[in-house]
């Protein structure tokens, strides 16, 4: 085969495998989101608004401390996973894993014991003591979600998205039922809102920790059926096949010692970056109602505003920079396997799919929820018209920056997987400051109050992603043709959304019941989806065109082609 069109079929096998992973991801969040919001609804019945704000309150401090215990760990895990196997080195697969096992073990029962022993302190200094219960009962979530992200980082380092998916969607599922159950009990018992409350976050406790035993089953039995006979340290005859068709020369074996140098090294500034994101929600937690209240809101109405900011925009927001999550998972294992072969072409190729793909998400979604948060809040939360209304015109500012969220997300892992993770917590540090200071501002002023949480996201996020692509362009080659397929999604989101819009306000179907909004969403994502095509942003080939044989073997292939 001539080298260009070996070339070309290697592309296509690497985008076609960023496809296939980043769609189960991605269908995984969707459930797991929609579950989110199914959750949400009962629960603020059951709860209240104002006893929303102490879940919402002791959720943001077990996200900062989950983060920090957990959120480089996958990433890191994955990277050395994909590097190992890349390689051959099959008994080092074995080593990253235990070692890592280990190590965020021991950090995540630390961070459990931590959060239970100082709820009424860390509860008080929020501003909220009444979360005190809540915090307590979200504890053991973070030592088991330690376990769950040391066992995903292993299977995505293997390019297997679908056990990561499954336990998302258990976990999702498990919060959902014993959750809602929970609070039900509590509340029929008799007991005062913030053991209500308490009652059901202990359901992410208990659907993190279902998660966390999923995994591992699945684990015991992946190992006994693909690694039963590559336990030589680069030494059997699966080794040496393997690099001598890739041309990879052995790697020394590492220690221990060396294996959490590396995976620390790896996982640190994604937990630097990843928990400055996260404070940012401790960051509301501390200051909307305080301000608020400075404001001359009562402590009431403050904790209302709040909850419906937090609740009920917040979820809608975030529901798109979770869809993208699953391209960067995909792309970070993806790219270091790349790198481990030497193969640029593959990289390159993955990098400019996963930043077309987060766009193609990130446009319509935009536009959409800023044209349509009130309809869609109100068929949402139906129970609490009220709460509904107040939280439109918060999630409609929020809706700008879904565009800048996802790319934070996109280019945070071209960054990680490029090796210049340290990076990310230089933007990440900047977009902090810029939102702690423009929210002291904003929210504190009576004419802006509760609008000032969003403009300080949609002003964090700008900072956060200009930061990131000026990291990107100064130590990497502009791509060829980068802005053309960037216009053109444009375009094509502002006809199919702005169709849909037009549909809504101009039409007796804007006078109807919320739920004729559903229409309406429908119409604009198959307008898109079409002109997408059409316009070839998105190119069939790139779904159905299958790769070269090396390139588009797995993991599961390679072992269960050996005697």
């Amino acid at each position: 085969m001539p080298k260009n069109e070996f070339t070309a079929e290697k592309s296509a096998g690497t985008v076609k495998k960023l496809f296939s992973g980043t769609a189960v991801l991605t269908l995984s969040a969707i459930l797991t989101k929609l579950t989110g919001l199914v959750y949400k609804v009962p629960l603020i019945a059951l709860v209240g608004t104002e006893g929303m704000a102490y879940f919402l309150a002791a959720n943001h401090i077990y996200i900062l401390l989950f983060v920090i215990s957990t959120a480089g760990l996958p990433v890191a895990v994955a990277v050395m996973v994909a590097g190992a196997v890349a390689r051959g080195e099959y008994d080092a697969v074995r080593r990253v894993y235990r070692t890592a096992a280990a190590l965020f073990g021991t950090v995540g029962i630390a961070a459990t014991t931590f959060m239970a022993a100082g709820a009424g302190l860390i509860s008080r200094l929020v501003g909220i003591p009444q979360a005190i219960w809540c915090i307590i009962a979200i504890a053991p979530a973070v030592a088991l979600a330690c376990v769950a992200g040391a066992l995903r980082g292993y299977f995505q380092g293997h390019q297997i998205m679908v056990h990561t998916a499954v336990s998302q969607m258990i976990e999702a599922f498990g919060k959902l039922v014993f959750g809602l159950a929970g609070a039900y009990l509590v509340r029929k018992a008799g007991a005062d809102t913030p053991f209500v409350a308490a009652g059901a976050i202990a359901g992410i406790t208990l659907g993190v920790g279902m998660s966390a035993l999923y995994l591992a089953v699945v684990k015991v039995a992946f190992d006994r059926r693909y690694y039963a006979g590559a336990s030589d340290v680069c030494g059997d005859r699966i080794c040496k096949t393997q690099r001598s068709a890739s041309g990879i020369q052995p790697a020394n074996p590492r220690t221990q010692g060396s294996v959490i140098g590396l995976l620390l090294r790896l996982a640190l500034p994604v937990t630097l970056s990843s928990a400055i994101i996260s404070l940012g929600g401790v960051i509301d937690t501390a200051l909307i109602p305080k301000s608020l209240m400075e404001c001359g809101f009562s402590q009431s109405r403050a904790y209302t505003l709040f909850s419906c900011y937090g609740n009920m925009a917040i979820p809608l927001f975030s529901l798109t920079p979770a869809l993208v999550s699953p391209i960067a998972m995909t792309l970070v294992p993806l790219v270091s396997s790349a790198r481990g072969r030497g193969d640029e072409t593959a990289e390159s190729e993955a990098v400019s799919t996963a930043i077309r793909l987060t766009l193609a998400l990130a446009l319509p979604a935009s536009l959409g929820l800023a044209m349509l948060s009130e309809p869609i809040l109100c068929l949402i939360f139906a129970s609490d018209t009220s709460a509904a209304l107040m939280a439109a015109p918060l999630l409609s500012i929020l809706a700008l920056s879904i565009v800048p969220a996802c790319l934070i997300t996109a280019t945070n892992a071209i960054l990680q997987a490029q090796g210049r993770a340290e990076s990310t917590i230089v933007s990440m540090l900047c977009g902090t400051a810029v939102k702690l200071a423009s929210e002291l501002i904003l929210v504190r002023r009576p004419d802006v109050n509760i609008f000032g949480a969003p403009l300080s996201t949609l002003l964090c996020d700008i900072v956060v992603v200009a930061v990131n692509i000026y990291m990107i362009v100064r130590c990497s080659q502009a791509p060829r043709g980068f802005w053309r397929p960037i216009i053109t999604m444009g375009i094509c989101a502002v006809v199919a959304v702005g169709g849909a819009g037009i549909v809504w306000f101009l039409t007796p179907l804007g006078h109807m019941a919320d739920s004729a909004v559903i229409p309406a969403v429908v119409l604009a994502a198959a307008v898109y989806a079409v002109l997408m095509l059409v316009c070839r942003v998105i190119r069939p080939e790139e779904l159905l065109r299958k790769g070269s044989k090396n390139d588009g073997e797995t993991t599961e292939n390679r072992l269960s082609s050996e005697p």
